[in-house]
């Protein structure tokens, strides 16, 4: 298992993370055989659930946990940070 914390980045189209955001991000986590997961606090949801992902209500400056486990773990986890950060 791998995870890292991050902020959640502030890029020019980045308010709150968008649906379309949300959408790809979840979709990145699908396209992987590792489980993933998204933490804020001590919330932890399955990263591969849009409506979960969502349901965090996650904003710009917020800190972040991902985490994946699973044959391409490293990968998953680098691919689901770019989207964030």
């Amino acid at each position: 298992m791998v995870s890292q914390t991050l902020t959640i980045g502030e890029g020019p189209n980045v308010r709150r993370p968008s649906t379309q955001r949300v959408t790809r991000f979840s979709q990145e986590a699908n396209e992987h055989r590792s489980a993933s997961f998204i933490a804020v606090g001590p919330k932890k949801v399955n990263a591969k659930s849009m409506l979960s992902v969502a349901g965090l209500n996650i904003c710009p400056g917020m800190k972040v946990t991902l985490s994946a486990d699973g044959p391409d773990e490293k990968k998953a986890l680098k691919q689901l940070v770019s989207i964030l950060a």
